[in-house]
């Protein structure tokens, strides 16, 4: 049975008489331990929750504990374990996640044993980045990377409970960020702008800028996928591209997140075409078989001799691409990442009548859900949704005589 007392403890130290409150009490182990605290009152709610924690086998002790940085800093090393290990992460998520813990985890409660971490100290990392201007979307990702530190923990003993599960609970809902996307008609006009080659530009280069344009617009890609991209992934007889791989920024060849990520999309007529012109006279030997990799005289590769396109290679080339389509100014940052025309490709899909669940698979996506929330984005005029909608009511209205 767990027993605890508090009693007060008298010493001389330097000459100067000193006082403690101290509750004895036995461990989950059935050992004799003690803590001292200032007040009594602190004592006797130590010693109130301590009776309950041990019968009920969430006590962890001092000893047996560990302050969240040195659990922080176990995560991270096991994450860079696996990862060279080829069992973990990729190295880019993995640098995110270590940036989160030592910009906004650590700061705030580095110096607590994991297993006092409670919802206030959890709470207190949010609010710390929400008042600091952070998007929520930031702020749940920070927290997820907190409760996998937390999970990481008390898998090795150094703490019971999870308290990362009611912050979460407690910092979810609300409206999403927006996500910006483009117009049928200013879609129309980058396509229109990127078939036309600029003079100082090689048709290699031209080429590629194409593919990748198209294959996000028409076939609802991500860059890292169409970066990613081998030969043997495309099958030109079917028009089909097969994903299989995503290229990080760290020039990194790894699988899809999810098991929907291994998906087979289907190819227009003309973006067969691309591949094919691509296939036939462009295409550069590379160690892994990507299709797109940048030439010999490129000094950006890797130590591995890898040169592939990554999301840097093209920041400059998309940006002039949407100032010469008049989608953006020379003054300012892009309005609009590449990223935005998987969303339009989504809505097009979706706005085209085709099925939701076929939308998801084709985007790789697990449910449809997510389809549904993130790229549904309205394709028609406020004049048109009327009109559709008046149509369904025709359909749906008995005849009058």
């Amino acid at each position: 049975m767990a027993r605890a007392s508090v009693r007060k403890r008298n010493w001389v130290t330097g000459g100067k008489n000193r006082s403690a409150w101290v509750v004895d009490y036995t461990d989950e182990m059935g050992n004799r331990t003690q803590k001292s605290f200032k007040l009594k009152k602190e004592a006797d709610l130590f010693r109130s929750s301590i009776v309950v924690d041990v019968l009920e086998g969430r006590h962890v002790s001092d000893k047996k504990s560990a302050t969240m940085e040195r659990v922080a800093q176990e995560f991270i090393d096991d994450a860079i374990l696996r990862s060279q290990a080829g069992h973990g992460v990729g190295e880019l998520y993995r640098r995110g996640r270590e940036g989160y813990i030592r910009n906004h985890i650590l700061p705030v409660v580095g110096d607590i044993l994991q297993k006092d971490l409670g919802f206030n100290e959890g709470d207190a990392i949010a609010r710390k980045m929400a008042k600091a201007g952070y998007k929520k979307v930031t702020i749940r990702e920070v927290l997820n990377t907190a409760r996998q530190v937390c999970e990481f923990g008390i898998k090795r003993g150094y703490a019971k409970g999870q308290p990362f599960d009611a912050v979460l609970k407690d910092w979810r809902g609300g409206e999403s960020d927006k996500i910006a996307t483009f117009s049928i008609e200013q879609i129309q006009q980058l396509i229109k702008t990127v078939d036309i080659r600029q003079p100082n530009v090689s048709i290699r280069s031209w080429l590629k800028l194409r593919i990748f344009v198209h294959s996000a617009v028409f076939c609802g890609l991500r860059f890292g996928e169409i970066s990613g991209i081998t030969v043997q992934n495309v099958d030109l007889q079917n028009g089909i591209l097969r994903i299989r791989n995503s290229l990080t920024s760290l020039n990194e060849l790894k699988g899809p997140k999810t098991r929907a990520g291994f998906r087979d999309v289907p190819m227009p007529q003309h973006v067969r075409a691309l591949f094919t012109d691509w296939l036939d006279h462009h295409l550069i030997p590379d160690n892994r078989n990507l299709l797109f990799c940048k030439t010999q005289r490129s000094k950006m590769h890797d130590k591995t001799g890898s040169k592939g396109i990554t999301r840097a290679d093209m920041h400059e080339v998309w940006r002039n691409l949407l100032i010469r389509a008049g989608l953006e100014t020379e003054k300012k940052g892009p309005s609009y990442h590449f990223h935005a025309l998987r969303h339009f490709a989504a809505s097009a899909m979706v706005g085209g009548g085709m099925p939701v669940t076929d939308v998801a698979k084709l985007l790789g996506h697990a449910s449809f859900d997510m389809t549904l929330q993130r790229y549904a984005h309205p394709l028609l005029t406020e004049h048109k949704q009327q009109a559709e909608i008046q149509k369904i009511a025709s359909l749906m209205l008995p005849e009058t005589d």
